[in-house]
């Protein structure tokens, strides 16, 4: 139980903050017609978000919670080579997704 805690820290606690960071940048970066229901108008580099965000945004979060609870569990029940691959590639891939909306509200304040 003690080595499932430790990976669970070690190798899940910073993929599942990585993607709520996103997930939040992304929802916020909506504009004013995405939320007053102009679904259409969601602004999203993922073409798969995208279609999730224009469907609605608790289809993105939906999805995102249930990709972190598989990722979640492949990180603890796979053997430690695996399990630290796959949380750096999950960790990696979120860190560029939000730093792609932080580039985009620097950009636009700067303007």
């Amino acid at each position: 139980m003690l080595q499932l805690r430790r990976r669970f820290f070690g190798l899940c606690l910073l993929p599942i903050l990585l993607t709520c960071l996103d997930n939040g940048l992304t929802l916020s970066g909506q504009p004013k017609e995405y939320w007053a229901g102009n679904y259409a108008k969601a602004i999203e580099g993922n073409h798969w978000h995208y279609q999730l965000l224009a469907y609605h945004p608790l289809a993105l979060v939906g999805e995102e919670a249930a990709s972190m609870l598989v990722f979640v569990g492949m990180i603890l029940l796979m053997p430690q080579t695996l399990a630290l691959t796959i949380s750096i590639a999950v960790t990696l891939g979120y860190m560029v997704g939000a730093s792609t909306w932080f580039t985009r509200c620097f950009v636009a304040c700067l303007c």
